[in-house]
């Protein structure tokens, strides 16, 4: 499988339709019906579907204004055609997306929606897969959307319901993937090519950026205080997601990942990676190499309940356990699963494994 991003970095004012045509997709945008358009001689069936410089704002859209994020082009729907001075249309209208061979959709970041969007998918016979619906947001707000439940899609419908734009549409084109990747699932939205950060700079994600992607080299990465995604990409990263809700991919190399607070899913990929969820109740998986999950008695709190997905003692998978009271450690089957206690109490939940393995991996320190 092959994870493919349409990222609109083409000309200011580009009307797209086959600019991806390698990739088997077709793009149209129409706006909002109005009966004034008729009055002045304007074609309301008119393909509207233009790219938008967020680094230099036209048309007095300022709230599309995102230079240095990295963002690039964006795409909007047109108020005027006017390619010399792209404006998006503050009536709305609809985004189509056709795809030659069915798809499995994994994001697509919203920007400045203020009235919401609505993301409808449709397989070949052009019966409805489901619905996404995003409620209203903010001037300038950059939100990046889960379409993971649209899978087998022939035509993604988005209607966006006033002012906005799209960017980095991701989705998985079903063909083989090369080798050494982990180009499908949650991390498929990694792109180094988009990185803002210059390789050996320590990087902290600003409020107003919710997707941060490293470089191919050994990267520093901080979170903002919101729900961030994170991709390390290449190289041996440190990568820390803060508070948030955060999502973070290592990428390839020895990465060392730290979720802070709240519910983070950190995923290693690649490489031999130390990863820590410390405070919530946080999903962890190491992916392929010999990884180390570690849990610190000072950042367990009650209620906690960490999960690893893919621990593999034939893999050298260690768990570190650091700073617990003699003896407060115990380990339990529960079903196909091994639970680890610390003074009775569950605090990790180690999935599809056995007792023995578990044993024999736990490292106090």
């Amino acid at each position: 499988m092959v994870a493919q991003t349409l990222d609109f970095n083409f000309a200011r004012g580009t009307i797209l339709d086959d600019e991806y045509e390698d990739l088997g997709v077709s793009i149209a945008a129409y706006q909002r019906f109005s009966w004034w358009d008729w009055c002045r001689g304007i074609n309301p069936w008119a393909n509207r579907a233009m790219v938008f410089d967020t680094d230099n704002p036209t048309g007095g859209d300022f709230d599309l204004d995102y230079s240095g994020s990295g963002l690039g082009g964006a795409l909007i729907i047109s108020e005027d055609l006017d390619s010399s001075d792209p404006d998006d249309s503050a009536r709305g209208g609809k985004v189509v997306f056709k795809f030659d061979e069915p798809v499995d959709l994994t994001s697509i970041v919203l920007l400045d929606a203020e009235r919401g969007a609505k993301f409808k998918a449709y397989d070949a016979d052009g019966n409805k897969i489901g619905v996404v619906r995003v409620g209203c947001g903010s001037d300038n707000d950059m939100r990046t959307i889960d379409l993971s439940s649209l899978e087998g899609v022939s035509k993604l419908k988005v209607i966006v319901k006033g002012s906005g734009a799209l960017d980095n549409l991701v989705f998985d084109d079903g063909q083989p993937g090369g080798p050494g990747g982990d180009d499908t699932g949650p991390c498929a939205g990694a792109d180094p090519s988009m990185s803002p950060i210059t390789p050996g700079v320590s990087y902290n994600a600003p409020d107003d950026q919710p997707v941060t992607q490293g470089t191919d080299f050994a990267d520093t990465i901080a979170g903002n205080g919101g729900d961030d995604t994170i991709y390390g990409n290449g190289g041996d990263d440190f990568l820390l997601g803060n508070t948030g809700d955060d999502l973070i991919c290592g990428g390839e190399g020895n990465d060392t990942i730290h979720g802070s607070r709240d519910t983070d899913r950190i995923y290693g990929d690649a490489g031999d990676d130390f990863m820590a969820g410390n405070k919530g109740t946080d999903t962890i998986s190491g992916g392929l190499g010999a990884d180390t999950f570690n849990f610190k008695a000072n950042t367990v709190e009650d209620g906690d309940l960490n999960t690893i997905t893919d621990f593999s003692l034939a893999e050298g998978d260690t768990i570190l356990l650091e700073r617990f009271a003699e003896g407060s450690i115990s380990t339990q089957v529960a079903g196909s699963d091994v639970e680890i206690l610390a003074d009775g109490d569950v605090f990790v939940l180690v999935q599809d494994t056995t007792l023995a393995d578990v044993n024999a991996a736990l490292v106090l320190a």
